[in-house]
């Protein structure tokens, strides 16, 4: 399976056949931005407001890591090195709204692939590699466990990435998210005035005065 028939599979959620290492084609060209182009398009869809420009090369980034991660999780021989090199492979662009939002168009399947990878093995060299990820780009991480502070002043500023994770926090009652004044104004925002919505999540504001603006805080 070529990384962007493995990225078709996740999006329309069919089973997935992992290849031997080695045979993964980490740029296959026009098939692979293709694929990205289609998720794209779909984000796009579903965004509250308008989404920040593709960058292709953190898009690709994120397919191979995503990629990787699949095919660590089936062949477990695979040594420790070769995994933790592989997954700390740096992305080539600067945190923007526009590299974490298309590195989240694939790193949104995280959560997914940590929660199969943790089923596997709890002591892992892939799930430290995962969660070190996780850390590294919070937007796609929502939900996980034990993943420890986060940045979120690279996307946090940005309208509609601030309203996905929000969505996203309230959707998963990640409370550990919830933590920073700028995030509790965007919960409450997408909260408005049915806090019944997520009850566990405005109980951690009730006391608190209102954040100040998030110009502020980004």
């Amino acid at each position: 399976m070529s990384i962007a028939l493995l990225l078709s599979a996740l999006h329309e959620g069919n089973p997935i056949l992992m290849p031997p290492p080695g045979k993964a084609v980490l740029d296959e060209g026009p098939p692979l931005h293709e694929v990205i182009a289609m998720l794209d398009f779909a984000a796009r869809a579903e965004m509250a407001y308008e989404a920040p420009p593709l960058d292709p090369g953190a898009a690709i980034w994120a397919a191979q890591r995503i990629y990787s991660a699949c095919q660590f999780m089936v062949y477990r021989e695979i040594g420790e090195e070769e995994v933790r090199a592989e997954l700390s492979q740096p992305c080539p662009s600067p945190p923007s709204p526009a590299s974490c939002y298309s590195a989240d168009l694939t790193l949104r399947y995280l959560p997914d692939i940590i929660a199969l990878a943790r089923g596997i093995a709890r002591e892992d060299p892939l799930i430290e590699g995962l969660l070190e990820l996780a850390q590294q780009w919070p937007l796609s991480s929502v939900g996980i466990a034990s993943v420890g502070e986060v940045d979120i002043k690279p996307f946090i500023s940005h309208p509609a990435l601030r309203r996905l994770y929000a969505d996203r926090i309230i959707a998963r009652d990640d409370q550990s998210r919830v933590n920073n004044p700028a995030v509790i104004e965007a919960v409450r925002e997408a909260v408005g005035a049915f806090p019944q919505l997520a009850p566990r999540l405005s109980d951690l504001w009730k006391e608190q005065p209102a954040p100040a603006a998030i110009g502020e805080h980004a």
